[in-house]
């Protein structure tokens, strides 16, 4: 248990024809063995049985949206609530997430640290195969070379390499079950939004990540917070993926126009691998590729508008 019990916590989960997965996540959320303030739903209008699912939660509240708006939108409206609640630490949770019981308790541990801004536990794939062959999921976020960032772990076979320490700083922590302090989401935002929406699709927990770490928030991983992911669009939902591949190289690209650091030589390699990424992406899938540009054409102002505001914003907080 954290050091302050009296932290309030809201738990929020964006949905979109989640009826395959919703009723096993909110399950997990309500058996949390820490109290919750709030438990939030926000709908992406969903035209599947979703929402009728949800109801059968008597203490989850639902905000229904008129139309699709996206990942990054749907938890702003989340973030608005928790603000308005007086709420301390905000869940964000994929409905493909199931929660080991402890989870929010473990994670808020690392809250006594009045200098992280978000926390995230071990999440394991789902395989089916046992537990003693558990896959990773995530263990946090890494920043690897040409800017990409990746979970730590990801894929690989769960031999406790990750649990040595009970508190482990990492670079950022992945959107699908992390828990971000308040004060730190209203620090980030901008125009009153703590994640960018537009990024419609993927990254956005990546950007989020870059402005806190640029404003002097710190990030955690706890190896005793635990769940699993099923990551199911990966299968069976190739209209899904697609979509994903389009957006996920325009907010790359995105991301390099955002926070890239225009003397340092990694971000010219950056361009470069990105630019032979689209050369590919041409060569396999020509229509991806198009939707992909054009989503980077439409958005390059706003970026570039971002890129300059956030960093006199940096160098106000830094002293420079």
């Amino acid at each position: 248990m954290p050091t302050n019990p009296n932290l309030r916590i809201q738990v929020q989960i964006v949905t979109y024809n989640s009826a395959h997965c919703i009723s096993a996540c909110l399950a997990a959320v309500t058996a949390q063995s820490y109290p919750l303030s709030s438990v939030l739903v926000i709908d992406n209008a969903s035209s599947d049985n979703t929402l009728a699912l949800v109801e059968s939660f008597p203490d989850v509240r639902i905000e229904r949206l008129d139309s699709n708006t996206g990942y990054a939108h749907a938890h702003n409206v989340g973030f608005v609530h928790a603000v308005e609640q007086g709420i301390d630490v905000v869940l964000t949770l994929n409905p493909d997430v199931l929660l080991h019981e402890d989870y929010i308790s473990e994670a808020l541990t690392a809250f006594d640290d009045a200098k992280v801004g978000g926390v995230t536990g071990k999440l394991w794939r789902v395989l089916g195969k046992g537990e003693e062959e558990l896959q990773l999921d995530t263990t946090g976020l890494v920043m690897g070379a040409f800017y990409h960032a990746y979970d730590r772990g990801s894929q690989s076979i769960d031999h406790k390499q990750f649990d040595q320490e009970r508190h482990r700083e990492v670079w950022g922590v992945c959107g699908a079950a992390a828990l971000y302090r308040v004060t730190m989401l209203q620090d980030v935002q901008e125009e009153g939004k703590a994640l960018e929406e537009a990024f419609f699709l993927y990254k956005e927990d990546v950007d989020l990540c870059f402005c806190a770490l640029r404003l002097g928030w710190r990030f955690v991983y706890v190896a005793s917070a635990t769940g699993f992911h099923r990551r199911g669009w990966q299968k069976g939902r190739p209209q899904v993926a697609t979509l994903a591949y389009e957006h996920s190289f325009a907010n790359q690209v995105a991301i390099l126009m955002r926070h890239g650091t225009w003397w340092f030589p990694a971000l010219w390699l950056s361009i470069l691998l990105e630019s032979a990424r689209y050369v590919r992406m041409m060569m396999v899938s020509p229509q991806c590729a198009q939707k992909s540009m054009a989503l980077i054409r439409s958005q390059w102002g706003h970026h570039g508008a971002f890129r300059q505001a956030f960093a006199e914003r940096v160098k106000a907080r830094r002293g420079w």
